[in-house]
């Protein structure tokens, strides 16, 4: 008896979100508990802004070493190892031997982040019908924002209780879930067949056929706004408190920063 295939639906769309969204949240989770990492482990400001610099450069390695090798997996094992890798990464980061751990955990989910777009992108092309793509594209790269919104919601509430080191441990566990039930719900989701050569020749006629522009310029057009695009962006994301310093207002109601003194 044939197996049922299920068509593109919320369960699809959903693990394309995490998918985007999963990679950075160690990250953001970090961000939103900067103050309790950097009294744990002793650092400064300067070396907790090298985790992000960890994160983003292995990020953007990963994208130019491993662009070939993506193009040749299935879309099942590369969504595997997006869950999987961000999972390592947090499980070091929950690891409590030090800076090191921490500063290696921020490399692997950068690279984590090199496989998410190009294969949720091909997902889309080869299994969403052409009346979903433009939604369904907006809705999964929304997974940004809902990993930022979990990582400072979630974090310190689960670091107030169990520590950082053990919300890390939780987001390890949430990845492993995810990257199951992805695989599961790909599985049951059909490719569309592949078009006959015919069928790609006459897609588009002649008389219609754009003008050729330059792969090399839309790529280097592409690669310029992304990077515009993420400075600006992640200039906001990436920031840390000040836990030695407090504002303290003067008698000639002026406010200045000193040290924090326990109580």
């Amino acid at each position: 008896m044939a197996t049922k295939s299920a068509a593109p639906g919320f369960g699809l769309l959903s693990i394309l979100l995490a998918a985007v969204g999963i990679a950075p949240l160690l990250n953001y989770g970090l961000s939103a508990t900067s103050d309790l990492v950097i009294r744990d482990l002793g650092i400064n400001e300067t070396q907790f802004g090298l985790l992000a610099t960890a994160c983003f450069g292995c990020g953007a390695i990963g994208n130019v070493v491993f662009g070939r090798y993506s193009d040749r997996q299935s879309d099942a094992k590369l969504l595997a190892l997006v869950f999987g890798i961000a999972a390592v990464a947090m499980t070091v980061a929950a690891i409590p031997a030090g800076y090191a751990f921490l500063l290696v955990a921020s490399g692997i989910a950068g690279f984590a982040q090199s496989f998410p777009n190009g294969v949720t992108n091909r997902i889309l092309v080869q299994r969403v019908p052409a009346a979903q793509r433009i939604g369904w594209t907006g809705i999964k790269q929304s997974g940004v924002q809902v990993s930022q919104l979990v990582g400072s919601l979630g974090f310190p509430l689960m670091a107030g209780i169990i520590g950082w080191h053990g919300a890390s441990a939780a987001g390890a566990v949430f990845a492993v879930l995810l990257a199951m039930l992805a695989v599961r719900i790909l599985g049951k989701t059909p490719m569309f067949p592949a078009p006959t050569p015919r069928q790609q020749v006459s897609a588009v006629p002649l008389r219609d056929a754009a003008p050729d522009v330059s792969t090399r310029f839309i790529v280097f057009a592409l690669t310029l706004f992304g990077f515009i695009n993420g400075v600006g962006v992640q200039a906001t994301n990436v920031g840390c408190s000040k836990p030695h310093l407090r504002l303290t207002r003067t008698s000639n109601h002026r406010y200045i920063d000193r040290p924090l003194t326990s109580s």
